[in-house]
């Protein structure tokens, strides 16, 4: 009975860390990679809920010395009041991101920017749509022949009109799921679709 017990200890002790928080903190370095720059010394996994908040010591960098790969679940990039996150996926990094929240720039006077720069890098979402500017400011850039595949779609937040929601590509493409146009440019209330993406 005791090996029994001791055996499913382990087992949970083991088992994915789908309902743990991780928050950016940025200890160590830049990299994303890197267990103790995240709250618990441990690097984000599918499933984790994750919250990048902050820019001080050093910004959130996937790819800081070559392609790496990340995953998480929630994610949300600039979630609470007055705070600066920031993340760059490089060097033909991939983040795959499945989470009921996706979200850049969350609360009010909160500030969030994700910029996805390079050929092979690219951010894939599902579960949600990319929300930018629920209350604060965000910003999405892709740049240099990246991708973001927003498989649920792009939402850009319509008020209060005063804040800050953009979207900005340095590349002329879109592609299905997301069909999302390339603009170069802070969009206010709306977002561009591209013709081959109208309703059939």
């Amino acid at each position: 009975m005791q090996l029994a017990s001791a055996a499913a200890a382990a087992l949970i002790a083991l088992s994915p860390r789908s309902a743990s928080a991780q928050s950016w903190t940025g200890t160590t370095s830049s990299d994303w990679t890197v267990g103790s720059n995240w709250s618990g010394g441990a690097v984000p996994i599918a499933g984790n809920l994750v919250n990048i908040n902050t820019t001080s010591p050093n910004p959130t960098i996937l790819g800081v010395g070559g392609a790496a790969a990340g995953a998480t679940g929630r994610l949300t990039v600039g979630n609470t009041t007055g705070s600066f996150g920031n993340l760059t996926i490089q060097n033909g990094s991939t983040l795959t991101t499945s989470g009921a929240t996706i979200a850049i720039g969350v609360a009010g006077g909160s500030n969030g920017t994700v910029t996805v720069s390079g050929a092979g890098s690219q951010w894939t979402t599902s579960g949600a749509q990319i929300e930018i500017g629920a209350s604060g400011n965000g910003t999405l850039n892709i740049q240099n022949g990246a991708r973001v595949v927003a498989q649920a779609g792009v939402l850009l937040e319509a008020s209060p009109p005063a804040r800050a929601r953009s979207i900005s590509t340095a590349a002329a493409r879109s592609r299905r799921p997301s069909c999302l146009a390339p603009v170069g440019e802070e969009l206010a209330r709306s977002i561009s679709i591209m013709p081959s993406c109208a309703p059939e």
